[in-house]
C-alpha cells in the first residue's frame, strides 16, 4: 500500500510539473551518471529536448515515454528536478540532486549547508554523479549517495537566444577576390544606411572567388546567433561568371573546380541553422567572360548554388535580376509569417479522440465533422495533458504529432489550451480558416459528439504573426559585369535593403529609378517576354510596375 501511495504521489508530482506547455527544440545527447546498459557502459544516446514556454532555459528531456526529467539552467544554477523510475524488479528508484530547489543539501563538518549545482558550457549541461542521492520505494531513511565518478552530460540543441529581438537578420558577402562581409544583424530603419554604405563602397576587380565566398557565407550564417523564433534561413547568390581563383582556398589542395563545386552543393543541401534547413537561391547573369566554351559550367554553377533546381535562375539583364531577387524576397516573406490557431477545451479522458474542424459551420457539415475539409485530430492523454498521434487533414503544421496543452484560467474556471503553429495549405500558402468547431468521441462510443458551447473569443484564437529570419546575400563584384550593370546592381541591392528594413510594409516589387526605360513584359515566373500573347503579365516601365491582362 505504501508503495502504491508513493507511486501515486510521484505521478501527481510529474503531472503538476508537466502541466505547462513545452516546445520541441531538437534532439540532444544524453550521458547518464547512474544507469548503465547491459554491457555495464553508461547509458547514452539521442534524446528529445523541449523548452518550457513560460520558463526560458528550463528543459524537459524525454529519454523514453516513462522517463522524462526536467533540467534547469537559469541564473547559473544548473540542476535536475527530482524524478522517479521503476527498475527491472518493479521497485521505484527516486533520484534527487542535493540543491536548495529540491530541498536537500550536504552538511560539512562545521554544520554548514552546501548546495551542489552543475554548470552549463558550450551548450552542454554537466552535473557530477555524486551530487545525487537515491532511495528505493518509500525508504527515504535508507537513502544513499550515487556512487559514480561520472557526470551527467546533456547536449542542448542550439535553439537561439531568448534575449534577442525578433526580425530579419541580414548580412552581405561581397566578393571578387577575398570576400568582404557586412555582418549579419537585425536590419531596420536605424542601420540600413550602414548596409547601403557597404554596398556603395564595393569596387570591381578581375577575380571571381565564387565557391570560396559562398563557403564563407554559409559558415557566417551558421556561426551567428539568432532569436528563438527563427523560422527560415536563406542564402541568395548573384553571379555573372564562373569561379576564378577559389582553388587557392579549397579545403583540399588537390581539388578541381568541379570537386569544389560539388563540395559547395553538398554543403548547401546539408546545412541547417537552429534546425531550419538552408534555402539557397542563385541568380546568374552572363558576364563578358561567359561564352559557348564555358556556358555549361556557368549553368551547373547556378544549380550547385541552389538548394533545388527551381531556386536557380538565369537572367538576361539587370531588370530581370531585380525582378527575380524581389520574387525571392516575396517567397521568403511567406515563410516569415506564422498562422497560429489556439483552442481551449475542458478536461477530457485519456483515450478520447478529439477533432477540431477549421472550415465550416456545424450546419454546413450537417453536424458531422467527416464533412469538413480541414481538421486536426488526435488522442488525448491526461498523463501530460497532450494530444497525440495528430493528423492534419488538408493542410500542414510544424507543431508535429504531439502537442501538450497549457493550463489556463478563463474567469474562475480552468481550461486546457492547445496551440498549433505555422498552418499552411497544400500549396504552401498561409491557411485560410473559417469557423472552428470542437468534437470528441470517447472509448465507449463511435459517434462524434459536438460541443455547441465551444467557440467565440474565449475558446478560439487565430492570428498571423511575423517570426524571425536570416538572409545572406552573396554579391559578385567581378569586373566582367561592366560598369553600367555594376552600378545598377548596387541600386538593386540598396532597394532590397530598403525593403528588408521594413519587412511588413515592404511587400511588392522594388524598382530601379530609370524613367527612360522602355516598356518590358514578364510572365508570372519572372521571365522576360519579348512579344506577349494573350494572358496575364507583369508590365514594367521605368519605376512603374503593374499586373495586366492581354487579350
Amino acid at each position: 500500500m505504501k508503495r502504491f501511495l508513493l507511486f501515486l504521489i510521484l505521478v501527481m508530482q510529474f503531472f503538476i510539473c508537466t502541466a505547462e506547455s513545452w516546445t520541441y527544440i531538437g534532439d540532444g545527447y544524453w550521458i547518464d551518471p547512474f544507469w548503465v546498459d547491459k554491457d555495464n557502459q553508461p547509458l547514452n544516446g539521442i534524446v528529445r529536448v523541449e523548452e518550457s514556454n513560460s520558463r526560458p532555459n528550463v528543459y524537459k528531456v524525454i529519454l523514453r515515454e516513462d522517463w522524462q526529467v526536467i533540467i534547469h539552467c537559469e541564473n547559473q544554477k544548473v540542476y535536475m528536478e527530482q524524478y522517479s523510475l521503476p527498475n527491472a524488479n518493479g521497485d521505484i528508484i527516486t533520484i534527487i540532486q542535493l540543491c536548495e530547489e529540491n530541498g536537500w543539501y550536504l552538511t560539512d563538518k562545521y554544520g554548514n549547508k552546501n548546495y551542489l549545482y552543475g554548470y552549463f558550457s558550450d551548450n552542454i549541461v554537466y552535473i557530477q554523479g555524486d551530487y545525487f542521492i537515491y532511495y528505493v520505494n518509500d525508504n527515504i531513511e535508507g537513502r544513499k549517495f550515487v556512487d559514480s565518478n561520472r557526470s551527467l552530460q546533456l547536449t542542448i540543441p542550439d535553439h537561439g537566444d531568448a534575449s534577442l529581438q525578433s526580425g530579419i537578420y541580414f548580412g552581405i558577402t561581397a566578393f571578387n577576390y577575398m570576400p568582404q562581409f557586412m555582418p549579419i544583424q537585425l536590419i531596420d530603419g536605424s542601420n540600413k544606411i550602414e548596409y547601403q554604405q557597404f554596398v556603395n563602397s564595393q569596387e570591381m576587380d578581375d577575380y571571381t572567388y565564387l565557391y570560396y565566398s559562398v563557403d564563407k557565407a554559409i559558415e557566417t550564417l551558421k556561426s551567428n546567433t539568432y532569436p528563438r523564433d527563427l523560422n527560415s534561413v536563406a542564402i541568395i547568390t548573384f553571379t555573372d561568371g564562373n569561379d576564378d581563383g577559389s582553388l587557392e582556398k579549397a579545403p583540399d589542395p588537390s581539388w578541381t573546380d568541379t570537386e569544389y563545386q560539388s563540395y559547395i552543393s553538398n554543403k548547401i543541401k546539408n546545412t541547417s541553422v537552429l534546425n531550419k534547413k538552408l534555402e539557397a537561391y542563385s541568380i546568374g547573369l552572363k558576364g563578358e567572360d561567359i561564352g559557348d566554351y564555358n556556358y555549361e559550367l556557368f549553368k551547373s554553377n547556378l544549380l550547385a548554388l541552389a538548394s533545388e533546381p527551381s531556386k536557380a535562375s538565369e537572367v538576361n539583364n539587370m531588370s530581370e535580376v531585380e525582378y527575380n531577387l524581389n520574387k525571392i524576397i516575396d517567397q521568403l516573406q511567406e515563410s516569415w509569417q506564422n498562422k497560429k490557431v489556439q483552442v481551449k477545451i475542458n478536461m477530457r479522458g485519456t483515450g478520447d479522440r478529439i477533432r477540431f474542424t477549421l472550415d465550416k459551420t456545424r450546419s454546413e457539415m450537417n453536424n458531422n465533422p467527416e464533412n469538413s475539409n480541414l481538421w486536426i485530430e488526435g488522442v488525448f492523454s491526461r498523463d501530460d495533458l497532450s494530444l497525440n498521434d495528430i493528423v492534419y487533414h488538408g493542410f500542414t503544421s510544424t507543431s508535429g504529432q504531439k502537442v501538450t496543452a497549457e493550463q489556463v484560467s478563463v474567469g474562475d474556471k480552468t481550461k486546457y489550451q492547445f496551440t498549433f503553429e505555422n498552418l499552411r495549405d497544400e500549396s504552401g500558402e498561409l491557411l485560410k480558416t473559417g469557423e472552428i468547431n470542437f468534437w470528441h468521441k470517447n472509448t465507449s462510443t463511435t459517434a462524434w459528439q459536438p460541443h455547441s458551447e465551444f467557440g467565440g473569443d474565449s475558446d478560439v484564437k487565430t492570428e498571423t504573426e511575423y517570426s524571425s529570419a536570416a538572409v545572406m546575400l552573396v554579391m559578385d563584384c567581378s569586373s566582367s559585369l561592366g560598369e553600367t550593370d555594376f552600378t545598377k546592381l548596387k541600386n538593386v541591392v540598396n532597394s532590397v535593403i530598403e525593403r528588408l528594413a521594413d519587412k511588413k510594409s515592404g511587400v511588392g516589387l522594388v524598382t530601379i529609378d530609370d524613367d527612360d526605360a522602355p516598356v518590358e513584359y514578364y510572365n508570372l515566373n519572372g521571365i522576360r517576354v519579348e512579344n506577349p500573347s494573350n494572358g496575364i503579365y507583369i508590365q514594367r516601365k521605368g519605376n512603374k510596375i503593374k499586373k495586366i491582362l492581354i487579350r
